[in-house]
């Protein structure tokens, strides 16, 4: 679910989606979300009041999600001066965005993946990869 209610819809190559489709399996979720919540004893998280005052169903939150992010870019090093997580949301689409450009994707296939509704917005976002494609000495 993105900005204004909008549903995004990110599509996956078959042989990355036999990971997911093993873990529904195995967790006994064949339909929406198969990432479970766990309390911190381990047990499967039910109906819970979350820091925002909401209800979870007990699958993960996008807080959760972020969380488990950021515990691992802690690990890699990547923290700002104050020992903060070095970390915003849109990193996580420039990694994506950034070797599909490269790869040679359609702006296209990246306006989509990326949940734009405006081709322009993709353009704005990716111009300062794109100029980082073709060097000066490319040209000679």
């Amino acid at each position: 679910m993105g900005k204004r209610g909008r549903v995004r819809s990110v599509g996956i190559s078959p042989w990355v989606k036999v990971a997911p489709d093993r873990w529904g399996q195995t967790a006994g979720q064949q339909d929406g979300c198969i990432f479970l919540a766990l309390n911190k004893d381990g047990s499967l998280a039910g109906v819970v009041r979350t820091k925002g005052g909401t209800h979870t169903d007990g699958f993960l939150t996008p807080q959760a999600i972020y969380n488990v992010v950021e515990e691992h870019v802690l690990a890699a090093g990547h923290y700002n001066r104050k020992g903060e997580v070095a970390l915003a949301a849109h990193d996580l689409q420039r990694t994506a965005a950034a070797p599909a450009l490269k790869g040679g994707a359609d702006l296209r296939q990246i306006q989509q993946m990326l949940g734009h509704a405006s081709i322009t917005t993709t353009e704005c976002y990716l111009e300062p990869m794109r100029s980082l494609q073709v060097t000066a000495g490319d040209f000679i």
